[in-house]
C-alpha cells in the first residue's frame, strides 16, 4: 500500500574524484550498510550525494570517518505502486497544495518505487500525499 513518511538523509559533500562514488559505496557495504536511495551529481570540481541507508546513524558514522562533509536534511520519503502515471499522480497533489518540488530521486523495484522528495514545505506536502 502506497505511503508517505518524514526522513531523514544524508547529504555528502566532496570534492570530484575518480572513483569517489565507489570509495563512498564501498565504505558503506563494508560497514553493512544498505544504500535504499541514492542521487549524486557533480557541478564543477564538487560532488554532492544524497543518501538513504537503512541504518542511517552508522552511515553517517562511516562516511564522517572517512573525511567526508555529512549533512542532514529532512524529507519525504514515498512508497507506491510501480506503474505508469503513479509519479504524476504524487507530484499533482503536491502541485494542488500550492508546494514547489526542489528535488526528487528514486529507486524502482518490479512492484514498488520509493522516491525522496524535498519541498519548500514538506509538512504541508506530506499531508497532501496522505490524503
Amino acid at each position: 500500500m502506497p505511503h508517505a513518511t518524514k526522513i531523514k538523509h544524508m547529504v555528502v559533500e566532496s570534492n570530484n574524484r575518480v572513483g569517489l562514488l565507489s570509495d563512498i559505496a564501498a565504505s558503506l557495504g563494508g560497514a553493512g550498510v544498505n544504500i535504499n536511495s541514492i542521487c549524486c551529481y557533480c557541478m564543477g570540481d564538487k560532488a554532492t550525494f544524497m543518501i538513504r541507508a537503512d541504518r542511517h546513524a552508522t552511515a553517517k558514522k562511516v562516511l564522517v570517518n572517512a573525511g567526508y562533509q555529512v549533512g542532514e536534511e529532512e524529507a519525504i520519503c514515498h512508497e507506491l505502486t510501480n506503474k505508469p502515471g503513479e509519479l504524476g499522480r504524487i507530484a499533482g497533489k503536491i502541485s494542488k497544495a500550492g508546494v514547489d518540488i526542489d528535488y526528487l530521486y528514486g529507486t524502482a523495484g518490479s512492484r514498488t518505487s520509493t522516491v525522496v522528495i524535498k519541498t519548500h514545505d514538506d509538512a504541508k506536502a506530506l499531508k497532501a500525499l496522505r490524503k
